[in-house]
């Protein structure tokens, strides 16, 4: 009996260290997002264009992958505090069986 108390406390904390790795990534791609997007976005008009393009459709790249890092940050944070809240309502309920997620 005492194993499965460990195991089930294992599995809580694991539970909890993913959610806050995801939270804590999904901050990071959504505060870094301006910077990380325009480095995408200088990245590819080195590799792709040779280093010249014209400045409307340079915008309109950066502006692409600010958005997709803006997307994928928002997901991650969404689905980390969505399962942080799952854990806490399991946990003031007394009720902690992460089989059943």
């Amino acid at each position: 009996m005492r194993q499965e108390e460990m195991i089930k406390t294992v599995k809580m904390y694991s539970f909890v260290l993913f959610t806050v790795i995801l939270i804590c990534i999904g901050s990071m791609l959504l505060f870094n997002s301006v910077d990380m997007g325009a480095n995408s976005a200088n990245g590819y008009l080195n590799t792709a264009m040779g280093g010249f393009m014209d400045t409307e459709s340079f915008l309109v790249i950066q502006k692409g992958y600010i958005f997709s890092y803006l997307i994928v940050g928002g997901i991650f944070l969404l689905v980390g505090l969505l399962f942080f809240c799952i854990f806490l309502y399991k946990f003031l309920l007394k009720d902690i069986d992460l089989d059943k997620l």
